[in-house]
């Protein structure tokens, strides 16, 4: 029985192994050379069923990771925090305009959310410049931290809307900016633009 050396990988084949007169490790054809003799001893062809092994091992481990990364994946969607919102394209000077908040969430089938926790939606300080807080529903405890405002709620049924009552200052384009919060989730964030128009006649007054 003749041992080969591959020049390429450096594998020792046997001329009687099922693959020669190619490597087994590389799939060169293999020139007529035969092994050292120092080689002889730890150097050794790979046979089929290892060959099935390793492809095996290969398989499951891709399978592995496929599966690893699909759950990461739905976790990850699952934890998004999303918003129906209705906000007026058109509002007037002085009359109270409604702003409408949902709540909602990529849910996983397996682990739908039904409150969420911890919420708080944060408005702009500058949004003061262009409105005029009213109200808010349900009612809430209001916080002022850095370049925001915070309504804050303990917890939030899934299906209960949060509502802004504001009333804007005046006329031209009013930036509105939003964020929305939630224990466990990634914070959502929309910002509008309200187009403000004042009546005939009216004398505004700016107050906060």
């Amino acid at each position: 029985m003749k041992k080969v050396l591959c020049q390429m990988c450096g594998l020792v084949n046997l001329d009687k192994f099922v693959t020669y007169p190619h490597c087994a490790g590389c799939g060169i054809r293999l020139a007529e050379t035969t092994t050292p003799s120092s080689l002889e001893n730890w150097k050794r062809p790979l046979g089929t069923p290892l060959w099935a092994t390793i492809i095996g091992l290969c398989c499951a481990g891709l399978a592995y990771w496929g599966i690893t990364i699909a759950r990461e994946t739905g976790h990850a969607d699952a934890s998004k925090l999303i918003a129906y919102i209705e906000v007026p394209r058109n509002a007037s000077v002085g009359t109270v305009t409604f702003v409408k908040l949902l709540p909602d969430s990529v849910e996983s089938e397996n682990m739908p959310v039904r409150t969420f926790h911890d919420v708080r939606l944060r408005v702009s300080r500058s949004n003061f410049e262009d409105f005029a807080f009213v109200d808010i529903s349900p009612p809430s405890v209001m916080q002022s931290e850095g370049s925001g405002r915070y309504f804050v709620y303990e917890s939030l049924a899934h299906d209960e809307p949060i509502t802004l009552k504001l009333r804007p200052l005046r006329a031209g384009q009013a930036q509105l900016s939003l964020s929305l919060f939630a224990r466990d989730f990634t914070p959502f964030s929309i910002r509008s633009t309200v187009k403000v128009t004042r009546p005939p006649g009216l004398k505004v007054t700016h107050s906060r």
